[in-house]
């Protein structure tokens, strides 16, 4: 072991063990043999935490744990009249109380919710973030249909990547028809494109296949077959009226964290807590 390479949690590094273990031995083996026996240790000790230094510089550092996790096997049964700890993963936890969690939602869960709140924002507002957006990404193409660049920000491919997720919750009552006629859900539950077969890359709007005021089935023939037609015309709409967005697991057909969270994650059916 490397004389200055390693710094111990009383703050002395290796030198110090070395040239002074005649001293010191018996205090140390004194100290882990009352810790192996469930000897409570120093505060200071357990409060100290454990990390892999990288040897490259800008390297993640993906392992990071406190000292009593590492330990966690040891520490559970401080004392022999101590009843041990029960352990559950923390992904067991974070569930509803009446799933058997402890009401906490997971982080990760969390993020993917908010992702799809800015995908949603992002289709349905005509606020000045979403239309710089439109304009720099989806100038000739339907949003949904659009290509993942690496080129593009960090939060136009976070928002990319919950793009499949959140489109397929995303209803669209058609008034005007200014969504996409082939990837925009606005027939039933699910968009044309995933219906058919598509030979050709088409970004037409819905009002594409109208003709004063009602839809042009000459121009639906040429693509559709007949029982996809038959379903189309008993769509009404009005060419006065903006497109409206409906969010499918809401009652009232609005945005909201929660139903958004309550469609990603996993539900489990048990009302007693995992241990």
């Amino acid at each position: 072991m490397a004389t200055h390479s390693v710094v111990g949690p009383d703050g002395f590094n290796a030198v110090f063990y070395q040239r002074c273990w005649d001293i010191i031995k018996h205090d140390v083996l004194d100290a882990v043999q009352d810790f192996l026996q469930g000897t409570p240790p120093p505060v200071s000790f357990t409060a100290t935490s454990i990390a892999l230094i990288p040897k490259k510089l800008y390297y993640i550092v993906l392992v990071f744990h406190h000292t009593w996790l590492c330990l966690s096997e040891t520490m559970s049964g401080i004392a022999d009249s101590t009843r041990r700890l029960h352990w559950s993963s923390w992904n067991r936890l974070c569930y509803p109380e009446e799933e058997g969690g402890l009401g906490v939602r997971s982080l990760s869960d969390t993020v993917a919710a908010f992702s799809q709140k800015l995908w949603w924002r992002f289709r349905t507002s005509s606020s000045l973030w979403a239309s710089f957006l439109k304009k720099r990404y989806c100038k000739r193409s339907c949003p949904v249909s659009t290509k993942i660049y690496s080129s593009g920000t960090s939060q136009w491919r976070r928002m990319r990547h919950a793009e499949k997720q959140t489109e397929k919750l995303i209803f669209w009552s058609l008034e005007k028809g200014e969504v996409c006629f082939w990837h925009d859900n606005w027939l039933g539950d699910s968009p044309l494109a995933d219906l058919v077969q598509l030979s050709f890359t088409s970004h037409e709007k819905v009002n594409h296949y109208w003709k004063e005021s009602a839809w042009d089935i000459t121009k639906l023939q040429y693509v559709l077959s007949h029982d996809i037609i038959a379903n189309i015309i008993m769509v009404p709409f009005d060419e006065d009226v903006e497109d409206k967005p409906w969010w499918k697991e809401s009652s009232n057909g609005a945005f909201s964290l929660k139903c958004a969270w309550n469609a990603l994650r996993v539900v489990v059916g048990c009302n007693v807590l995992h241990l």
